[in-house]
């Protein structure tokens, strides 16, 4: 993808001021595409403000990135605060609440990270994700790694150095083991993804939010396990697999503590599978699009939970 010059409503840092800012090098993540550091900074005329610099090891990568932030920007997208094109370095508003990975392997996430918490992330996400594709953007990176979280838990989608445009081909890119559709990497099939990518791995996504589980891991004994597999064998008859009980971590207390009949699992937590298995569809063009997805998300809390889920979905 060929990119024009960054635009001139994007604010400059100067190299000094990026240097400063991160001197004490606390590094919040790297990947395939840079390193991400957590410092502050202040643009002229503003209050100093906390602040994520990514610094992008290639400058293509560099100008595809802020090019897209520059279009897709919305309430659950990060937010560019400015550049160093120097450094090639990205400044974004900083993510006080860290990451839904974190939040999901950390040991108190059944209680510091509820059920309703939970839906109003993926809720926030789908959003994101909705927007993105209506600015003409493919993402092709979603995970829980991906996905920031402010104080309040409103999601921010993040990392877009793999996004490409709709109509572009899907090109190869090396993405996450456990999110990427099989179909993507078909050379004959790949042209049918493009869009259906994302909604392939925002189903991973809700699997992760409901289980805990990493979408991708190996036990001691070498033996691997992938929630996109896993899940085809759930709701057989419509009735969920009792190994779905035997979890470590489920989305909250009164889920964990279930027994009986497989018929007692609530179901919204069906319903939340059902809609993740339809994104996990071999057949691209039997996928939901975003707004169904969103639609099943907003409908699947449980009456005792209601009140407080409106609350927090309303401020997705």
């Amino acid at each position: 993808m060929d990119f024009n010059p960054i635009p001139n409503h994007i604010y400059r840092f100067p190299r000094q001021k990026i240097q400063h800012a991160i001197r004490h090098q606390h590094e919040l993540g790297r990947g395939g595409f840079g390193v991400v550091y957590r410092g502050t900074i202040r643009r002229q005329g503003e209050r100093t403000r906390s602040a994520a610099f990514k610094m992008v090891l290639r400058g293509d990568f560099f100008r595809q990135e802020v090019a897209v932030l520059d279009i897709v920007q919305s309430m659950n997208v990060i937010e560019i605060i400015g550049v160093c094109e120097e450094l090639r370095t990205i400044v974004v508003e900083y993510a006080q609440n860290r990451t839904l990975s974190y939040h999901l392997r950390h040991p108190d996430s059944m209680t510091d990270f509820p059920w309703c918490t939970r839906i109003k992330v993926l809720v926030g996400l789908c959003r994101a994700l909705s927007h993105v594709h209506g600015c003409g953007y493919i993402h092709r990176d979603v995970k829980s790694e991906n996905v920031l979280l402010m104080n309040d838990f409103t999601p921010k989608l993040s990392d877009f150095g793999a996004a490409i445009m709709i109509d572009e081909e899907p090109h190869p890119c090396i993405l996450s083991v456990g999110y990427t559709d099989p179909d993507y990497l078909h050379p004959l099939k790949s042209e049918n993804v493009k869009f259906h990518l994302d909604i392939y791995a925002f189903g991973v996504v809700i699997l992760e939010a409901l289980t805990g589980r990493p979408a991708f891991e190996i036990d001691g004994f070498g033996r691997t396990f992938r929630l996109d597999t896993w899940v085809r064998g759930l709701l057989l008859d419509e009735i969920l697999h009792e190994e779905f009980r035997n979890l470590e971590q489920a989305p909250d207390l009164e889920i964990a503590a279930l027994d009986g009949e497989n018929t007692n699992i609530p179901e919204a937590l069906k319903d939340c599978i059902r809609i993740a298995r339809r994104c996990l569809n071999p057949e691209v063009n039997q996928r939901p699009n975003f707004d169904q997805i969103q639609n099943v998300l907003k409908a699947c809390p449980r009456p005792a939970n209601y009140q407080r889920w409106t609350n927090a979905v309303g401020n997705a």
